[in-house]
């Protein structure tokens, strides 16, 4: 798929907007039996866009979000789980992260899934979308799978777990975050 950036400029802002070509797709949430189908694609496309570095010049994920949710509100809870991620950002190294990896970022094309709004993309650990998806799932939003099985699938992507549950962490924390705006 070709991109073209285009710039639009008002007296006050500047934006720049990315075009791409028409794709025929379905969007929306799955029906119950087609949900782990879904998943399962989604996994694997997460797979390919985790796997390569591209430099230091993309914002850092982590560093980016633990500085947007220090004003959100502190129950003693959400102070614990603050500093653990505070303790533990940024010691691998990194890679390319969507940043919003979830179902409304997501189309259907005859192809397979196509990934959507590229706006949040960064660096990030091993694991920061797929412990974004177990953040969705914690609340009922994601997969909806048991914990088990949620633990089993991300297993597949090969990625450490401790990351992808420290990912998931500050991703409760971002969902905390935007609850509390």
């Amino acid at each position: 798929v070709c991109a073209v950036v285009v710039p639009e400029s008002t007296p006050r802002t500047i934006t720049q907007w990315a075009v791409f070509e028409y794709v025929t797709a379905s969007r929306g949430l799955p029906e119950i039996g087609e949900r782990e189908t879904l998943w399962r694609e989604a996994l694997t496309m997460l797979a390919r866009v985790n796997v390569s570095s591209f430099g230091d010049s993309l914002p850092r994920l982590e560093s980016l979000w633990l500085s947007r949710t220090a004003a959100a509100p502190r129950t003693d809870a959400v102070s614990r789980l603050r500093a653990q991620l505070l303790a533990r950002r940024e010691l691998v190294a990194p890679v390319f992260a969507h940043g919003d990896f979830a179902p409304q970022n997501m189309l259907r094309t005859a192809d397979g899934l196509m990934l959507l709004d590229w706006e949040a993309f960064g660096l990030a650990s091993p694991g920061f979308d797929a412990g974004w998806v177990c953040a969705l799932n914690a609340i009922g939003a994601g997969p909806q799978l048991a914990p088990p099985a949620m633990a089993a699938w991300i297993s597949t992507l090969g990625i450490e777990s401790e990351l992808v549950r420290h990912a998931e962490g500050l991703g409760l924390l971002r969902l905390h975050w935007r609850a509390c705006r």
